[in-house]
């Protein structure tokens, strides 16, 4: 089962994928953003140690669980099914994560201080910085470069130009709110 989306969204998600690269497909996959949101819990539960607030070795268990077991389409399947339950995406997140993983003492310290932009806008970021990657070993990136070439935020190095944008997005949101 998977999570309701309207359907002018599934029309231009399906349009979409048939242009992507399978590199690109796999980078944008539902798998993939659980997989970096995991990362993102993970690397907190690290701060949070180092911080004395979180015991020794929970990060390191969360990631061990993820290298030996790591998350796939069938856990995207079961947010899914979470989250038409609880219409929220990150809560069905953690259930699903507490239930692959089920250790209460990790269970226990998984979001903790966190909300929902921190981790899925984090995680947002890393994904698209890894996108940016890929164009820009494929070489995909001068015409864009170029196109921004007179806007004021960007430099005349069309990675940096793409860079600055990614990064004025990940600082002010995707709207520049601030």
């Amino acid at each position: 089962m998977v999570a309701r989306r309207p359907a002018f969204l599934n029309k231009v998600l399906s349009m979409i994928s048939r242009y992507q690269t399978p590199q690109m497909a796999e980078l944008f996959s539902e798998a993939r953003r659980y997989q970096t949101w995991a990362l993102v819990e993970a690397y907190v539960l690290e701060a949070w140690q180092s911080l004395g607030q979180v015991p020794a070795g929970t990060a390191e268990r969360l990631l061990d669980n993820l290298a030996q077991d790591p998350l796939d389409q069938n856990f995207a399947e079961r947010v899914a099914e979470l989250e038409a339950q609880t219409r929220h995406d990150v809560v069905a997140f953690t259930r699903a994560l507490s239930e692959r993983y089920p250790d209460p003492a990790l269970a226990r310290y998984i979001h903790l201080g966190l909300t929902s932009t921190d981790v899925v806008d984090t995680a947002q970021n890393v994904i698209l910085r890894e996108g940016l990657a890929i164009l820009e070993g494929a070489g995909s990136l001068k015409g864009f470069g170029l196109a921004l070439q007179n806007d004021p935020g960007s430099g005349p190095d069309p990675r940096h130009s793409c860079r600055a944008h990614q990064l004025r997005a990940a600082l002010f949101g995707l709207h520049g709110c601030l």
